[in-house]
């Protein structure tokens, strides 16, 4: 049966203090050969699928016929428009490839679905009482060093940002957070277009999830708050996206009041016009001389 796999190493020396560097990698194992269709374009690169064929360029996890470019600092979100893959970029020298929750699910891409989480074996909710716009990402990126120990992801989304959104981050053993913002971890934003986003570290990104915008830049650092392994390993692991905050409860004992109040005043109201309408009657039947009886 198909499967995934995540396959940690450690390895150290023999020094009086000894130096030890750790990495961990996800795989998918399918129990067969995937067939490639002939004449088919999966990524829409103008290549056939069987012409690029199921290896992997790159080395990101995506095999070549789901991965129109084969440069390891772009991977797909899997998502296909007007025939050109929508990608998601990291900085030039790194590695950007599906993180764990996405090869756990089966994606060739590293976009996932909410209920991907459930498939990570999870042991926090993966509900969030926000609400998730504009989808979730999970994503490795390495080749990060004691030199180089902050890395920039830039994530197209497929409508634009609404007001009051912000980057969520989500934890297998405690469940969702909002992004940690400091010196060396930041979120911005820019105009762009779904398949047309300024490259990472661009001065075009500012501050901040801004409404109406298509490009998100994440900054995070190796080893700090939004990092899921939270070790300083050349590895930085992101599950996460882009939410809005819940609609405040409204205290509904003020509008209660004032419905109650409204209600008696029309009670009231109604009250009085039955009182007007008998008064009438009554002069009336003053002026009448009173009720005359009807004879059969």
């Amino acid at each position: 049966a198909d499967r995934a796999y995540t396959l940690d190493l450690e390895v150290g020396d023999d020094a009086a203090s000894p130096l030890t560097t750790r990495s961990s990698i996800s795989f998918y194992l399918a129990a067969g050969a995937s067939s490639l269709q002939i004449g088919v374009d999966s990524d829409g690169d103008g290549l056939t699928d069987d012409a690029e064929g199921g290896g992997d360029v790159d080395g990101d996890g995506i095999p070549d016929y789901l991965d129109a470019n084969g440069l390891a600092d772009l991977a797909p979100n899997q998502t296909v428009v007007a025939d050109q893959a929508l990608y998601i970029q990291t900085d030039a020298g790194l590695m950007i490839r599906p993180g764990p929750i996405a090869v756990a699910a089966g994606r060739q891409g590293l976009q996932i679905q909410h209920d991907d989480y459930a498939a990570y074996g999870v042991s926090a909710d993966i509900e969030d009482s926000y609400r998730h716009v504009a989808g979730d990402f999970n994503f490795e990126i390495t080749g990060l060093s004691p030199a180089l120990t902050t890395a920039n992801v830039v994530l197209p989304v497929q409508s634009a940002l609404p007001s009051n959104a912000v980057y969520r981050k989500f934890w297998p053993d405690a469940g969702w957070r909002e992004f940690v913002i400091d010196e060396n971890n930041r979120v911005a934003s820019a105009p762009g277009l779904p398949d047309a986003c300024p490259a990472p570290g661009s001065d075009l990104y500012t501050d901040g999830l801004q409404p109406f915008h298509f490009c998100i830049q994440l900054t995070i650092e190796d080893g700090g708050p939004n990092d899921l392994d939270g070790a300083r390993n050349g590895r930085i692991v992101d599950p996460g996206g882009p939410a809005v905050p819940p609609l405040p409860v409204a205290d509904n004992s003020g509008e209660t009041a004032a419905t109650d109040a409204n209600a008696s005043n029309v009670s009231y109201g109604g009250a009085m016009s039955l009182l007007s309408l008998l008064g009438l009657c009554w002069l009336v039947w003053l002026r009448c001389g009173g009720i005359r009886l009807m004879r059969w």
